[in-house]
């Protein structure tokens, strides 16, 4: 070319030693006429060469592609060049030489009109695309388009404009000149948009029963001549593809004449690459669009009956240039009168609503018709493998198994992956740089190197920018000018963004400067962003120490959004020599703020600004294993409808569904329930891998998260507008059933009883068609009207009171006669009203149980389950907050403070009125005993029943002696064995638990209990009849006669005994064989009557985690024993692990009897609470130690004691102990 006179520009001839490389070649295109590419099969690979024919095309350059091998260039390559329009070098190189020449000819300007071309004002030829590979020479006459088609066929026109389509990016036209490798590339399709692709019409759901691209078809076919169907979704999720088969769909149809609709396809993405000037010298955008339709808008007007299909692809959702091409293809368009569009819009990149384009007029009249292309779900192992197999299917595996690629793509951590992702990373994978230990952080880094031609410099400049645009409120976007550079890579993929947002971050805090500007740290990076940023702190030192030194020393300086910034990104270091220092800060912040938040409803910007903050201090501490911060925040979330909504709301945002604090100071608090799908899989993912896979610590943060937001959205059956919201609940279901049979890492009772609570809704959901939370909570609970009383009905009364009117009766009482202050400072009359009203609420689900005077502790706890499981339900929106309830009941449950106290006497009082109500009326269905009993309330009498004194038996009796040692009740035991000497054996094992001394007797400050062993009795004897009926009252009765056939005849034919008595003892019979327990658990008789018996020692309940190990008793059996013993001998001698362990049961009892101090730690109890508690304690402690076969020493010297022997000098009244013995019985 030189030697015939046009001059060439070679870089490795032409660049200067010392000087730049990269500004040499970059300059040197600017000055150019036209970019020769010299084509091998090395072009594909190289990231320079991609680079240079980018700028070129971005300076609106003639590009001539001369091949020298026989290549098929790459969708990257056909984005900027034309498919059959270039020089085939390779087929006689002479020839192509001087087609060369010829075309460089035609190209430069003449020589006596030459000029330097200037950067700000490059050439408006944009591509050179010659017809043939022949020398071109410049036409002296050229047809008028109108004339030459006039003529043209059907299949002439379609393959005009498939030909101009060639030049746009990853155009299918070469791939589907093979008609088998097109129907094999279109299966393949098929199955990924099976995976990928969410059609709806008008917001409803439509099945594609014949394939994705032809709902596509028939929805075009069947809109209105000037209306439009949307095709929606993130760059990189194969729109285009969708787009582009659907027109040669419609291509084929038209030129074989098999329908009147003739489709034109355009990308406004390729427009906006351009540097347009207006006016006599320049080409506008106008102009070269017109060109570009030209001969599509003059064959419609010149054939009225065709139908004009636009096919556009690539508009953008966000604005990134004052002229928006598709804006400028209506305008043109306007030539048609009427035309059918299909439209492709990158949606979801941009997050940022300042940023979003107002409308988008190419989009017409909607047709109702979106389809919509998503991600898939990298958690979701089949899809994920389906979709891998579909791409590779399309465009090669490279080698490369479809498992691989999927686990390479886990470890990169990729939440959800699509077509792009998929073919970078295998593209990625073949590389020899490419290795187990890259980070997605170091691979995206490198990728961006390659666009940019190596310079660093460049990457920063464009993250800038990115940036800036991004979260820059004051960003003009109408005054900054398009970068080719700056949207290249975000173009590509939503992830480069999140790459260069997060590389912007780390560079201000590398490179902040003392005084400079701390806004860039305002900003709350998205899921995506925050796992690239947390690669890159892993990768460095020296960044974890800048941002740890950043943070502490700005902190107070901080606005809101920065202290919430710095409290998580603290959380995130792992730098031993850092970690320490941080949570140190982190549990400072903790504490400042957990009695700010706490009850703290106040929607204002203030308490905003502190719950999110608060949030974010938890956050980093959980993420320094610091379990507590999660227990704290948790509780908050559920109780707290402010902290619950902005939990909510950031997690949506965080994930990318709703991201909105880019733009100003408020929160996003979940007020959209359609969206959410992003949050919701990414949670569902995190949930999987602490609960199935351990790689996390904790699942409760994640899955309470998650619950909450999953329960906004099935608050009314039908009204979230989310999708598949049935799936999302049925694998909720699945994870909350799988967390109850997980080591769970929260100490509050609230929060499991919350993810309960919330657990039977979800499975309400499912089996309800209509499902309405408000309707389902109020239907059963007000319920209780239509309950009944046992203990009146059980005794035959007409028309008995139901629990609704004596929960009344029990308010009404205490309204009335109740005074407002008794110089209490804890007394509040209302929380006595409220726990009044509430008591027996739980019966509306469960039926009142009730058949004894005082509320036994079985009864509370069943009642405590379901109320509790109630009054978190408050985390649905549209239900009030039920906290006060929540924290009312649990007072009214333990017992503990001196409203709860009156509250609990005043329903036994309103039971008692009611009972001697009814007895006035009815005196003949109550029994004698069962009068003095009542009349005799103050001391409630727990009278057991022991059938057989084998094993198990013998144990039983043993047990009850100690567990039932209880302030204000009678402890009577009666065991019935068939052996004669069955008292013989029990007194040689227990000599001073049934000596005349001890058994029988009532003495203060001892143990106090009744055993009488009637031996030689069989069980299912009509003695035994007689001797159970001469008991005042049966409370429980435990059957063990050896073998599960008796044990249940027992059990059956005592309930029967008990019923014709009106005695309702809890029956328990020993059955081993699993199947029977479960059957006779549930047995009733032919009217549906339940027999209410509950076994026990069945394999399957005795071999239980629970049953084995029991390590809730065990850690509280432990630290009752550190209180006088070192721990190892807790572990080695089975006398201090029994001992300890009966007494931890022991105070369970006393906190489900509500003995005033028992919840407290010893120190804090009042002196009378203290002195109750240690009496009770001691006494418990002499009827446990008698049953371990233990006397008394005969001495009150510890010399005395001999464990061998069982004597021990403390077996004594609790009054004649010393104080520091007195002291050990502290609990």
């Amino acid at each position: 070319m030189e030697g015939r006179g046009i001059p060439c520009w070679i870089a490795p001839r032409n660049i200067d030693p010392g000087s730049s490389y990269a500004s040499q070649i970059v300059n040197a295109i600017r000055q150019s006429s036209a970019l020769v590419l010299l084509a091998s099969e090395y072009t594909n690979a190289s990231g320079h060469v991609s680079n240079e024919v980018s700028l070129a095309f971005d300076n609106q350059k003639t590009i001539i592609p001369f091949k020298l091998q026989d290549i098929v260039f790459s969708d990257e390559y056909l984005y900027y060049l034309g498919r059959k329009h270039w020089i085939d070098a390779f087929r006689d190189f002479p020839a192509g030489l001087e087609s060369l020449y010829q075309t460089l000819c035609n190209v430069l300007p003449d020589e006596q009109d030459a000029h330097p071309v200037q950067p700000t004002q490059p050439a408006a030829q944009v591509a050179y695309v010659p017809a043939s590979p022949a020398p071109v020479s410049s036409p002296t006459h050229v047809e008028p388009v109108s004339n030459r088609l006039q003529n043209i066929s059907r299949s002439e026109i379609v393959t005009v404009l498939t030909q101009k389509m060639e030049k746009f990016s990853y155009c299918l036209a070469e791939r589907f000149q093979d008609p088998s490798a097109r129907q094999a590339f279109e299966r393949a399709a098929e199955a990924m948009f099976e995976q990928t692709v969410r059609v709806t019409r008008f917001g409803r759901v439509q099945m594609c029963e014949n394939g994705v691209v032809d709902k596509l078809v028939s929805s075009i076919k069947s809109a209105d001549s000037n209306a439009s169907v949307s095709i929606y979704g993130l760059p990189g999720s194969a729109k285009n593809m969708l787009l582009q088969l659907a027109y040669f769909r419609l291509a084929d149809d038209y030129a074989a004449g098999r329908s009147g609709l003739l489709p034109c396809y355009i990308a406004a993405n390729y427009f906006e690459k351009g540097v347009y000037t207006e006016g006599s010298a320049g080409t506008s955008m106008k102009e070269r669009i017109r060109k570009e339709l030209d001969e599509f808008i003059t064959y419609v007007q010149a054939h009225p009956g065709v139908k004009p299909v636009v096919f556009v692809d690539g508009v953008r959702e966000h604005i990134i240039s004052s002229t928006a091409p598709e804006n400028v293809f209506c305008e043109v368009l306007r030539e048609l009168s009427n035309y059918r569009r299909v439209v492709t819009v990158d949606t979801g990149l941009i997050k940022n609503r300042q940023r979003l384009k107002k409308a988008i007029p190419i989009t017409g009249e909607q047709s109702g018709w979106v389809f919509q292309t998503l991600s898939v779900d990298i958690s979701d192992h089949t899809k994920a493998l389906r979709l891998i197999e579909a791409v590779f299917a399309m465009y090669g595996d490279d080698g490369i198994e479809p498992e691989k690629l999927y686990q390479t793509l886990v470890k990169l951590r990729y939440t959800e992956v699509d077509i792009f992702v998929i073919r970078m990373v295998t593209r990625e994978l073949t590389m020899q740089a490419f290795d187990d230990a890259f980070s997605a952080a170091e691979m995206y880094e490198r990728m961006a190197l390659r666009e940019l031609e190596g310079d660093e410099r460049q990457l920063c400049e464009v993250a800038g920018e990115i940036f800036r645009y991004v979260f820059d409120e004051w960003f003009d976007v109408n005054e900054s000018p398009y970068r080719g550079k700056q949207w290249s890579l975000v173009h590509k993929h939503h992830t480069y963004m999140e790459y260069l947002i997060a590389y912007h971050f780390a560079y201000c805090i590398r490179n902040y400067q003392g005084g400079g500007n701390t806004g860039f740290f305002r900003t709350m990076l998205t899921a995506g962003e925050n796992m690239f940023l947390v690669q890159m702190l892993r990768a460095s030192y020296p960044l974890q120490e800048a941002l740890f030194s950043f943070v502490t020393e700005h902190y107070d300086q901080f606005d809101s959004h920065q202290k919430s910034n710095g409290a998580y990104w603290l959380g995130r270091l792992n730098s031993k020599s850092l970690t320490g220092d941080a949570v140190a800060f982190l549990r400072q912040r903790f504490e400042e703020l957990r009695k700010l938040v706490k009850g703290n409803e106040d929607a204002g910007q203030e308490n905003l600004d502190r719950q999110f903050l608060f949030r974010a201090v938890c956050t980093g501490l959980l993420f320094q294993g610091k379990a507590v911060a999660m227990d704290e925040y948790l509780c908050t979330v559920i109780t707290n409808d402010v902290a619950n909504a902005l939990n909510r709301g950031a997690t949506i945002e965080y994930y990318g569904d709703a991201y909105q604090m880019a733009a100003n100071d408020t929160y996003y608090l979940d007020t959209n329930p359609s969206i959410g799908v992003h949050a919701i899989n990414a949670l569902f993912g995190r949930v999987d891998d602490s609960l199935n896979k351990a790689n996390g610590k904790f699942s409760e943060n994640n899955l309470v998260t998650l619950t909450t937001i999953l329960q906004t959205r099935i608050q009314r059956r039908g009204s979230s507008g989310l999708p598949d919201i049935e799936k999302y609940v049925q694998r909720a279901i699945y994870f909350l059933e799988l967390y109850q049979k997980r080591p769970q890492h929260t100490s509050s009772g609230k929060i499991e009883f919350y993810l309960r609570s919330v657990l039977d809704d979800f499975r309400a959901f499912l089996a309800e068609p209509s499902f309405d939370i408000s309707k389902h909570i109020y239907d059963r609970y007000r319920g209780i009207k239509d309950v009944k009383r046992q203990q009146w009905v059980s005794h035959d009364i007409d028309d008995p009171e139901s629990v609704s009117e004596h929960t009344y009766s029990a308010w009404l009482m205490a309204m009335l006669f109740l005074p407002e202050d008794i110089g209490n400072a804890e007394y509040k009359k209302r929380e006595v009203l409220d726990m009044l009203l509430i008591h027996d609420l739980a019966e509306a689900e469960l039926g009142d149980q009730v058949l004894e005077l005082d509320e036994p502790s079985k009864e509370l706890k069943v009642h405590n389950e379901v109320l509790r499981k109630l009054f978190v339900k408050g985390t649905y929106p549209q239900v009030a907050n039920l906290t006060y309830y929540y924290n009312i009941w649990t007072g009214y449950y333990n017992g503990t403070n001196i409203n709860a106290r009156i509250a609990r006497d005043v329903n036994t009082i309103q039971t008692s009125y009611a009972f001697f109500e009814y007895y006035s009326q009815f005196p003949e269905h109550f029994s004698d005993g069962e009068v003095l009993i009542w009349n005799q309330n103050q001391e409630k009498l727990i009278s057991a029943v022991i059938l057989g004194l084998g094993g198990y038996g013998t144990e039983m009796l043993k047990a009850l002696s100690w567990f039932g040692q209880m302030d204000g009740c009678r402890l009577m035991l009666t065991a019935v064995d068939l052996q004669a000497d069955a008292a013989d054996r029990f007194t040689l094992q227990c000599p001073e638990l049934m000596s005349p001394a001890r058994n029988g007797t009532f003495e203060h400050g001892e143990a106090q209990y009744a055993i009488a062993i009637h031996a030689g009795v069989d069980a299912l004897s009509e003695r035994c009849a007689e001797l159970l009926a001469a008991l005042p009252n049966i409370t429980y009765l435990f059957i063990a006669l050896g073998n599960d056939q008796r044990n249940i005849e027992a059990a059956v034919r005592w309930r029967e005994f008990c019923e014709r008595r009106k005695l309702n003892p809890k029956i328990q019979p020993v059955v081993y064989n699993s199947a029977s327990a479960e059957m006779l658990n549930r047995a009733t008789n032919f009217r549906g009557a339940s027999y209410r018996i509950h076994c026990v020692g069945s394999i399957r309940e005795r071999y239980t985690e629970q049953a084995v190990l029991n390590p809730a008793l065990e850690a509280e059996a432990l630290a009752r024993h550190l209180l006088w013993g070192k721990e190892d001998a807790f572990w080695r001698y089975e006398f201090n692990y029994r001992s300890s362990a009966a007494s931890a049961l022991h105070r369970r009892m006393k906190l489900l009897r509500g003995i005033p101090g028992a919840d407290l730690p010893p120190e804090e109890r009042t002196t009378e609470d203290r002195d109750r508690l240690r009496l009770i304690e001691h006494r418990r402690w002499n009827a446990y130690m008698r049953s371990e076969g233990y006397s008394y020493s005969g001495s009150r010297e510890k010399g005395s004691r001999n464990d061998l022997a069982k004597l021990h000098n403390d077996l004594i009244p609790f009054d004649l102990l010393t104080e520091s013995e007195k002291a050990k019985d502290d609990v």
